[in-house]
């Protein structure tokens, strides 16, 4: 017994090493198709690197109509696109006059800081960030808020959101349908802010 019991120690002995660096590798695979899949928000400060033509290369900040100001090419809109369309899509345009086959590179310079106010009857109101390259959601906020108190009126939740053209308007995400699945959750936008009203007795 005593044997046994020595072989299966030495067998997890090895084995934890391997166990934790797989993890530790699905981990950063995770991590970098997060990073590719990012849709760049304003504020967001973009990395563009056209090979051999140092003109065409260097940092742009997204501005609050969504788009960078580009040598040759001007005003380009690029807020929702992620790295990969950047890229297609500053070639696609240098080829149309200026390059017979442009290499463009773009990567994510810096993040902006990022927040949303939730507002009412959840455990711990307040501002709370996007996470860096990621995208936050209503539940994800939720669930970072320590929950709803016993007074909420879950389904009665509002998010209260400003277009770029300073319009307001009003989502109903109907919580309880998405709790049990019948919606998709809600993906939520630097601003936003979020309500949870109290419930009526």
């Amino acid at each position: 017994m005593k044997r046994i019991l020595a072989v299966v120690f030495i067998f997890n002995l090895f084995l934890s090493p391997a166990s934790l660096a797989i993890s530790s590798q699905k981990n950063a695979s995770a991590d970098v198709k997060k990073k590719l899949s990012y849709e760049v928000s304003v504020g967001d400060k973009i990395d563009i690197t056209v090979y051999e033509e140092n003109d065409l290369s260097g940092i742009f900040e997204v501005k609050e109509d969504g788009t960078i100001t580009y040598p040759l090419l001007g005003h380009i809109a690029i807020k929702g696109l992620n790295k990969s369309q950047i890229e297609q899509k500053i070639s696609s345009l240098l080829k149309e006059n200026y390059l017979v086959n442009p290499n463009v590179r773009v990567k994510i310079n810096s993040y902006n800081k990022r927040c949303v106010l939730l507002m009412g009857h959840v455990a711990k109101s307040g501002t709370y960030e996007f996470p860096e390259g990621k995208k936050f959601t209503l539940l994800g906020l939720i669930t970072q808020a320590g929950g709803f108190t016993g007074y909420a009126a879950m389904n009665g939740t509002k998010i209260i959101r400003t277009t770029k053209d300073g319009e307001k308007i009003v989502i109903d995400p109907r919580l309880n349908d998405i709790i049990n699945g019948r919606k998709k959750d809600v993906d939520l936008e630097p601003g936003d802010l979020v309500i949870v009203p109290e419930r009526l007795f």
